[in-house]
């Protein structure tokens, strides 16, 4: 999607796609920015995880680069550790979700369902991962272990952005 846009833009765009794990597994250079977006860090579950991803995004940037990412507002989940998010539809499609929490865990298994309308019957598909619901405090702690030397955090109503949106500088 993003290279589609990018052309309809006519924009001069390198786009890569990797494990957060392996960055430099795809490319060598350092990048001024790095962007992950859409709760991409809770699929890693552990903190060793986490870690490695992290350290490789911050040797992966050049010396002044930012990395901009997204999760989900962990903290207030955690208070109510939700079994299911509410149907939502735009135009022929509804989409919700069901989550289950592992005991004594943030971690949760993830299935998304995907309902499509057509000639009045409806096809399903179901998509199913694992997140750890990491609260900011504990995301934050992980990027200074990693060598960040500054998070900061922008809620919705500052960015626009339906999900908190953090930056950290290297």
């Amino acid at each position: 999607m993003a290279i589609r846009e990018a052309e309809l833009r006519h924009l001069n765009i390198q786009f890569f796609q990797a494990d957060m794990r392996a960055l430099s597994s795809v490319h060598s250079d350092s990048f001024h920015a790095i962007i992950s977006m859409d709760n991409a860090l809770p699929h890693l579950i552990t903190d060793k995880e986490c870690i490695e991803a992290l350290k490789e995004i911050y040797f992966s940037l050049s010396q002044k680069g930012i990395f901009l990412f997204s999760a989900r507002n962990y903290d207030d989940i955690h208070k109510e550790r939700p079994m299911s998010t509410l149907p939502a539809r735009r135009n022929n499609t509804i989409t919700f979700q069901l989550w289950d929490w592992h005991q004594n865990s943030d971690v949760y298994d993830f299935r998304h369902f995907t309902m499509v309308e057509k000639d009045r019957t409806w096809d399903v598909s179901e998509r199913i991962s694992q997140y750890r619901a990491y609260k900011r405090e504990e995301l934050k702690k992980l990027l200074l272990e990693a060598g960040f030397r500054q998070v900061k955090c922008l809620h919705p109503e500052e960015s626009g952005f339906y999900q908190p949106i953090a930056i950290a500088y290297k």
